[in-house]
């Protein structure tokens, strides 16, 4: 795993400002997650005749695995990182609904899927955030200040970056090794036939 890319957030129904936040947040948090260099197409005119759906079909809600992995081939990517976000609502109770892809470039197959919904209006998502807000700062908040950073999008969509480059790098860790697994195994079948 030395390179991974992440494609900017694919969404129908996101603006491109609350995407940007997004892809942001999850390229920062998965540099933190990953033992790999992070590569970031941002998500500007440069960039859309790649990333684009007029480049790179979708199929439901995940960008095709073919054409995410040969972009991932440009840079010499060994992975690729796709997100569809289904949902964002920025303003109180905030909700972010997405899937992250994981792509592997070789085989041009994705080995990873993560499908998240982090809903504010639930409890155990708000005392998941606090902990998170809590323990990302060199001081601990008070309630009124903590509260005012709980409807924060900018601190959710971190939150919820975190949580998902926290599991996308455990999933794809295993993931890698069932790869090194079958590699092995494949190769111990092709010395018994010799």
């Amino acid at each position: 795993m030395d390179q991974i890319l992440v494609l900017p957030p694919y969404s129908k129904e996101v603006s491109p400002e609350l995407r940007k936040l997004i892809h942001r947040s999850l390229v920062q948090e998965l540099r933190n997650y990953l033992p790999a260099n992070v590569l970031s197409l941002e998500i500007d005119e440069g960039s859309q005749c790649y990333t684009g759906t007029e480049n790179i079909r979708v199929i439901g809600d995940v960008l095709d695995p073919d054409e995410v992995g040969r972009l991932g081939s440009l840079v010499n990517a060994s992975h690729v990182i796709a997100v569809y976000v289904h949902e964002f609502r920025p303003y109180p109770p905030q909700k972010i609904s997405l899937r992250l892809v994981v792509v592997d470039v070789e085989l041009l197959q994705d080995i990873v899927h993560l499908d998240g919904v982090f809903d504010a209006s639930e409890q155990q998502v708000v005392l998941a955030l606090s902990d998170h807000l809590q323990a990302r700062r060199a001081r601990r908040f008070d309630t009124q200040s903590l509260g005012i950073m709980l409807q924060s999008p900018a601190e959710f969509s971190g939150f919820v970056s975190a949580r998902c480059a926290e599991t996308g790098a455990r999933e794809l860790k295993s993931g890698l090794s069932l790869k090194k697994k079958v590699a092995a195994a494949d190769k111990r079948e092709g010395k018994v036939a010799e």
